[in-house]
């Protein structure tokens, strides 16, 4: 049971970490090309509106919210964020993932060359088994 919710905690935290929420500089050329699943739109009056398949047709922006079908105005969009990807934050999370199979595994198999000899002389230079 422990070890399911650490699977699942763990690729959560790795859906995260490959992920971040980022503004988006120029949205019409970003909308065009990337064409995200969603978006966060805040207008002038600092109103966030989040659209779905959004799409851009001139200067309107479109798409479904959680009233239906919207459309606005470019002009109207003070800023759209996005879940973009985080290449850095990636290879963050593998490395430490990797290092901690690792540890793990060192862990868990032992190191061999953590064991001394158990082999002696005693008072009459003969060998003989020492007590650890």
């Amino acid at each position: 049971m422990f070890q399911r919710e650490v699977l699942c905690a763990t690729l959560v935290a790795g859906a995260a970490a490959c992920h971040s929420m980022a503004t988006i500089g120029y949205p019409q050329e970003y909308i065009d090309v990337a064409q995200p699943e969603r978006v966060w739109v805040t207008r002038f009056d600092d109103s966030v509106e989040v659209i779905t398949h959004p799409v851009i047709h001139g200067d309107t922006l479109s798409g479904f919210t959680l009233s239906g079908f919207a459309e606005m105005p470019i002009s109207d969009v003070k800023f759209v964020r996005a879940n973009v990807a985080a290449p850095v934050r990636t290879v963050l999370l593998v490395g430490a993932a990797t290092l901690g199979a690792g540890a793990l595994v060192v862990t868990l198999t032992g190191s061999k060359s953590d064991q001394t000899s158990n082999v002696c002389t005693n008072s009459q230079d003969q060998q003989a088994v020492c007590p650890k």
